[in-house]
């Protein structure tokens, strides 16, 4: 009785398998990315998802504020394929700017009180995120954003990434500047008395 027991086990193990390999060709794909970000105390990196089968890499240096991207070429060993660039330091100082002179414009008297500083210090954080833009023609914005936020301030800016398909199939050399696409405060810095 045993013994047949442990033939029917085996059994419905194999009909679970075959059934199990059977439901998996018709079963639809999608395909996985994953994206990594890490810091150090002056510098932030992330990866990013551009099209099918291709990532990049980005690169904040905190003290510069300079974001720098590469996609590695496939067929010229330690050379970048695909490069961008853009200071993020410049992009917090023109909206900082713009915030404070329609802050004076709609406040009136009394609103250097409650303008935003830009900080001597900035402290970035990156990540990447997904979109997909639609083709025109062979440019298109990659099918990720960047998005880089500073802690002082509380305000995020977000990054287009420039992408040439053909360029890339072709391994032809390709370099844009990072379109900034928006930029929000999403909080106000609460500075506390020490007690």
């Amino acid at each position: 009785m045993r013994r047949v027991l442990k033939q029917i086990g085996w059994l419905w193990l194999g009909a679970g398998l075959l059934l199990g390999i059977a439901l998996s060709g018709r079963w639809p794909s999608t395909p996985l990315y994953g994206v990594s970000s890490d810091r150090s105390e002056n510098a932030v990196m992330c990866t990013v998802p551009l099209d099918q089968d291709v990532e990049g890499l980005f690169y904040l240096d905190s003290l510069t504020g300079n974001l720098v991207g590469v996609v590695p070429s496939r067929a010229m060993k330690g050379n970048p394929q695909a490069s961008w660039v853009r200071n993020v330091n410049q992009d917090l100082q023109a909206y900082v700017a713009t915030w404070n002179a329609r802050l004076k414009a709609t406040a009136g008297k009394g609103a250097d009180k409650a303008q935003m500083q830009l900080p001597q210090n900035p402290k970035y954080m990156m990540v990447s995120g997904a979109m997909d833009f639609p083709s025109r023609a062979q440019y298109r914005p990659g099918r990720s954003l960047i998005y880089v936020g500073e802690a002082n301030t509380g305000v995020v800016l977000c990054y287009v990434i420039p992408w040439n398909s053909a360029a890339h199939i072709a391994n032809q050399l390709f370099s844009d500047a990072l379109d900034l696409w928006s930029v929000n405060k999403f909080a106000d810095v609460v500075v506390r008395k020490d007690e």
